[in-house]
């Protein structure tokens, strides 16, 4: 039995059941019929008004852990987006910064080279078959 899956006529995109496909039609309207009652903005779907309620809470119970950092926010995602946004780079810089100095020390202290390198060592010869033992 082939059962099709519901189908956006506007996109092709298919989906699970047909409520996902009429939340997902919002996309392709303009019109923008959920309102925030605090300060006009507007949504195509009541799920991204819900989120924006978030916003205009007085306590934001998601705070940056990273030291020095005091921006907290409303839900974990805007929270982890932050993180990656800034605290991301300046890791990769920190581990970066870290390297080079490692590097430079590890040049700094190493024992001088002579000019006059010395061939390195003859490859060792090539493994044989060895021949079966009698068991």
């Amino acid at each position: 039995m082939n059962v099709s899956r519901p189908q956006c006529n506007e996109c092709g995109k298919d989906f699970s059941n047909q409520s996902a496909l009429s939340k997902h039609k919002l996309i392709h309207s303009d019109e923008r019929k959920f309102v925030c009652s605090l300060c006009s903005k507007a949504f195509k779907r009541q799920d991204h008004l819900n989120g924006h309620m978030l916003t205009h809470r007085d306590k934001k119970p998601f705070q940056c852990d990273v030291d020095g950092c005091d921006k907290t926010y409303c839900d974990q995602r805007s929270l982890r987006r932050h993180k990656e946004n800034h605290h991301n780079a300046q890791q990769q810089q920190q581990q970066q910064q870290k390297f080079t100095f490692t590097f430079n020390r590890c040049i700094q202290y190493a024992p001088p080279q002579s000019s006059q390198q010395e061939p390195p060592p003859p490859p060792p010869p090539p493994l044989q078959s060895q021949q079966q033992l009698p068991s």
